[in-house]
C-alpha cells in the first residue's frame, strides 16, 4: 500500500491509499471511490469485459469508464488513465 496524490481532469486533489500490484494488465480504480470522490469519468466509447487471473469473466459485468488523472508517488509523476471497474475487481482478498 502507498500514499498517493491525483488531480483529476477538473483539477481537483485527491490523496489517498493505493494497493501496487504489478502483476494486473492495467491500472484499476474503484468506480464507487471515484464517483463518491467526485472524480470525473469518461465513457468507453465500447464496454469489455475484464478477465479475472483464471481467465473468467467478472461477474459486475462489463467495464464501461475510464478515469483519466495526474499521479504523484513520492517524486514521481505521471499522466496515467485508470479502469472504472465495480469494487469486485478492486478489492484484495
Amino acid at each position: 500500500m502507498m500514499k498517493v496524490r491525483i488531480i483529476g481532469t477538473d483539477g481537483s486533489e485527491y490523496k489517498t491509499t493505493v494497493l501496487v500490484d504489478s502483476g494486473v494488465s492495467e491500472n484499476f480504480v474503484d468506480k464507487a471511490y471515484a464517483e463518491a470522490s467526485g472524480i470525473p469519468m469518461q465513457q468507453k466509447a465500447t464496454p469489455r469485459w475484464v478477465l479475472t487471473v483464471d481467465r473468467s469473466e467478472v461477474t459486475s459485468g462489463p467495464v464501461t469508464h475510464n478515469v483519466q488523472v495526474h499521479l504523484t508517488i513520492n517524486h514521481h509523476e505521471e499522466d496515467i488513465r485508470l479502469t472504472a471497474s465495480q469494487s469486485e475487481i478492486c478489492q484484495s482478498s
